[in-house]
C-alpha cells in the first residue's frame, strides 16, 4: 500500500513533486502506478514504492491501494497550467477534437460533456476545475492543506510532516513545464465548471492571493 499519492491536474507539478520526494528519501514514482496502463483489478501488494505522483490517479482515488495513503493535492498557478496545456496538448483541447490521442481519450472518458464545450481555452479551464473538484470530493474542500509548487519546498515538506534536514532538496519547480499560448484571468472567470459553484472557485483561486497572472 502507498503512504502518499500526489495528484492534481496535468502540468501542475507531479513530476517535480516526485523528484522532491525522492530527494528526501521517499521512494516515489511519477505515473509509475497510476498511468494509462493502470488496471484497477491488478494486485499491488508487491509494489516497491512509498508514493506515486500522477494526475491520472484522480478517477481511482477510492482504490484499495490508496486505503492508507495521504492524498497530497497540489496546485500550480492556473494560468501557467493553461499555457502549458495549450502548448503541447492542442490535440486534446482544440475545437475539432480530432487526433486527441490516449491522454485525450482518458480526459474525455472521465469528464463527460467536455467535447461539447466550444473552444480549446474553455475546455482546458473547464477540465482544470472539474479535475480539482473530483479531488476535493475525496479530500474535502480543504484549501489549507493543499500545496503550491511555487512555495519553497521546505514549507511543503513541513506541511506534510516530512523530515528534510541535511538532505539536498530538489528545487526545480518548473521541471517539465512549457509555455506558449497566452491565457488571461478573464478567460478563467468566463468559464465555470457546472459542478462547482462560484464560492468554491473563488476559494480555489485564493491559493494565489498575489494574483494569478504570470
Amino acid at each position: 500500500m502507498l503512504k502518499f499519492l500526489i495528484t492534481g491536474t496535468g502540468r501542475c507539478g507531479t513530476d517535480y513533486m516526485s523528484e522532491l520526494f525522492k530527494s528526501v528519501g521517499i521512494r516515489c514514482g511519477h505515473e509509475a502506478i497510476f498511468n494509462l496502463r493502470f488496471n484497477p483489478k491488478h494486485n499491488f501488494h508487491s509494489v516497491n514504492l512509498d508514493a506515486d505522483s500522477s494526475w491520472l490517479a484522480v478517477p481511482f482515488l477510492n482504490h484499495l491501494i490508496l486505503k492508507d495513503a495521504q492524498i497530497v493535492h497540489i496546485f500550480r498557478n492556473p494560468l501557467a497550467i493553461f499555457r502549458n496545456w495549450l502548448y503541447d496538448l492542442d490535440d486534446i483541447f482544440r475545437i475539432d477534437g480530432k487526433r486527441i490521442g490516449p491522454f485525450g481519450e482518458f480526459i474525455y472518458k472521465h469528464c463527460p460533456g467536455l467535447k461539447e464545450i466550444p473552444s480549446p481555452i474553455s475546455r482546458a479551464i473547464h477540465f482544470y476545475f472539474t479535475w480539482n473538484y473530483l479531488i476535493f470530493k475525496k479530500t474535502g474542500f480543504d484549501i489549507e492543506n493543499c500545496l503550491r509548487v511555487e512555495d519553497p519546498p521546505e514549507i511543503n515538506l513541513q506541511k506534510l510532516g516530512i523530515e528534510y534536514e541535511g538532505k539536498e532538496i530538489f528545487r526545480k519547480t518548473n521541471f517539465n513545464s512549457r509555455t506558449k499560448h497566452q491565457v488571461s484571468l478573464t478567460d478563467v472567470y468566463a468559464t465555470i465548471a457546472p459542478k462547482m459553484n462560484q464560492a468554491q472557485i473563488n476559494e480555489m483561486l485564493k491559493l494565489y492571493p498575489e494574483g494569478v497572472g504570470v
